[in-house]
């Protein structure tokens, strides 16, 4: 029996995806231009491609925070809208889960200082030979790269009964 296909994303302009089968793959998260200057939006066509097959999407539960603008507020939810729309509409079996759930399950916590540090570590024990980069000229980890593959070993997990 072939092992599941489960896709973890980080919704978001600087989120992630990250495919986990018998192989381990992460993204940045697609975008593209809106043509209205330096806005940008959600590549549905692309995303479409990287979570066909998938036999199950965790995704990150998005909310609007007191310090975002209005219009902050509302592209992220219209991106989180997007995607939930996109799994809906492909018929992909998907869970919404809150960041401090899967963040419990690799002992992240805000208590013991900065999570997206805790984050990186645990990322790199787990998934040690993938390139946690944006891309290959950069040095510095993909934060929605990093939450994407922790999101899609929480569900892994849940799935294999852990």
């Amino acid at each position: 029996m072939s092992e599941k296909c489960i896709v973890g994303i980080d919704p978001g302009l600087d989120g992630g995806i990250a495919v986990l089968t018998e192989v381990v793959e992460a993204f940045p998260m697609p975008v593209m231009p809106t043509g209205s200057g330096a806005r940008r939006t959600l590549d549905l066509p692309s995303i479409r491609e990287l979570i066909a097959g998938a036999d199950l999407v965790i995704i990150e539960r998005q909310q609007a925070f007191p310090r975002d603008s209005k219009a902050g507020a509302f592209k992220t939810g219209e991106g989180f809208g997007m995607l939930k729309g996109l799994l809906c509409g492909l018929g992909i079996p998907h869970q919404i889960v809150s960041p401090q759930t899967w963040q419990k399950d690799f002992a992240i916590s805000s208590q013991r200082g900065d999570t997206k540090a805790q984050a990186g570590l645990a990322c790199q024990q787990l998934f040690p030979g993938i390139d946690l980069r944006k891309s290959g000229r950069a040095t510095k980890p993909h934060d929605g790269k990093i939450d994407a593959l922790l999101i899609a070993e929480h569900g892994r997990r849940k799935v294999n009964g852990e």
